[in-house]
Order: structure tokens, then C-alpha cells, then sequence
């Protein structure tokens, strides 16, 4: 099956859902640290990274004008904050 019929026979939804599913299931995982705030952490990393590729790859994407996108309206990723603590 194409990626027309894969869209309309609502099997790539399913695919998406199922991997992000999986995602989810690593950090919930015992090797994820279990605290409540690095579960929660985890979680909101995830959301942004779907948040950022939906936007990237199907609200912005133009094959007849390539190029870069900002995320507007979103806030960095504070990778500097990183603790090992």
C-alpha cells in the first residue's frame, strides 16, 4: 500500500500512534529514571519533538520552496539546564 492508501485507510495514523506509544513506553521503562519530575520532563521533551516534526514535516513542508523553519512561538529546548544530578 502507497502513502495515499496508507493515509486513507488511516494506517499510517495507527503507525504514528503506535510509535509514539513506544516512546512513551521508554520512559516509563525501568531504564528511565522514575522520578515523578524526570517522568514528567520526559514526557514534555517528547511532546515538543512531535509538536516540532508535525509542524516541520506537514504544516511547513513545500517541495516547491524548500528551506528552513523557525519554531516560532516555542520555547528553547534548555539543553544548558541539563543536570546530572
Amino acid at each position: 500500500m502507497g502513502d495515499a492508501g496508507q493515509l486513507m485507510s488511516g494506517a499510517a495514523w495507527r503507525d504514528f500512534c503506535a510509535r509514539l506509544a513506544a516512546m512513551g513506553d521508554v520512559i516509563t521503562g525501568d531504564d528511565f529514571p522514575a522520578s515523578p519530575r524526570d517522568r514528567a520532563e520526559g514526557f514534555r521533551h517528547l511532546t515538543r519533538q512531535v509538536v516540532f516534526a508535525l509542524s516541520a514535516y506537514v504544516e511547513l513542508r513545500d517541495p516547491a520552496f524548500p528551506g528552513f523553519h523557525a519554531q516560532r512561538g516555542m520555547r528553547n529546548f534548555n539543553f544548558y539546564r541539563v543536570s546530572i544530578t
